[in-house]
């Protein structure tokens, strides 16, 4: 358990607000259909895992010493290389999004 006279850092606090974003990417690549939900799922587990990294290195549990390396680093590099991949390579279809765009009510 975190010391009572140890401070709780803004720095803690605020590495918290790109792991939520990886879980929101996540969320939305699994809605969209422009990549593979596979890619959102993995993006979403690695976001996961950041907070859980993240809440434990706050509450400073002994967890944290151990949950970076063995945890969120491997998850982190199979959420986050595959749709970096999958941009680089693939791309994004953009006839199928204008498509996708117009059937919403967007016509762009």
């Amino acid at each position: 358990m975190r010391n009572i006279s140890t401070p709780v850092t803004i720095e803690q606090i605020t590495e918290m607000s790109p792991r939520l974003k990886a879980i929101l990417i996540g969320y939305l690549i699994l809605r969209s259909s422009f990549l593979p939900r596979i890619i959102g799922a993995f993006l979403l587990i690695a976001g996961l895992s950041y907070q859980i990294d993240s809440l434990a290195n706050l509450l400073s549990l002994p967890l944290a010493t151990y949950s970076f390396r063995d945890i969120a680093m491997p998850a982190g590099g199979l959420g986050e290389g595959p749709p970096m991949l999958w941009l680089l390579l693939m791309g994004v279809n953009p006839q199928r999004w204008k498509e996708q765009a117009s059937a919403v009510g967007g016509g762009a």
